[in-house]
């Protein structure tokens, strides 16, 4: 004879474990589609046109100032004519970036004599840099040193 309540406890816990990860994995991932809108831009150095440089949109957490976190990060990297087109940094890779301030770092140039470090284009004293993602997005991300 078979006690009750481990014959019901084995025969709900997959059904129940299963429902549970259904809707905790609802809420995880990607942010959903109408998050993202379109954004690119120019960077230029002394009015010339930058290529090869890295850029990372990283948004602001709503309520701290001095985090810089999820939703998704976005990133391009500067072609011949120095614009760009952000790309979010999950596995599909939409374009754009959520709407929302944003932290943009720029990386260096690749350097095939140097692959580690690369080589730094900007200026050193760039200071901090923000931009703010219109809700209907923008393609005038425009960066200038």
């Amino acid at each position: 004879m078979r006690p009750t309540v481990l014959y019901c406890a084995r025969r709900t816990w997959p059904a129940a474990s299963t429902t549970f990860l259904i809707f905790v994995a609802g809420g995880c991932g990607e942010a959903s589609k109408d998050d993202v809108v379109p954004v690119s831009g120019l960077l230029t150095l002394e009015g010339q046109p930058v290529a090869g440089i890295p850029i990372s949109f990283v948004p602001r957490v709503a309520n701290d100032t001095d985090k810089f976190e999820t939703p998704p990060k976005s990133s391009a990297v500067t072609g011949e004519d120095g614009r760009f087109e952000l790309k979010t940094a999950e596995r599909s890779r939409r374009s754009g970036a959520v709407p929302g301030r944003h932290r943009v770092y720029f990386g260096t140039r690749p350097d095939p004599s140097d692959p580690v470090n690369g080589i730094d284009v900007l200026p050193a004293d760039r200071g901090d840099t923000f931009f703010e993602v219109p809700a209907e997005g923008t393609a005038a991300a425009d960066f200038a040193f």
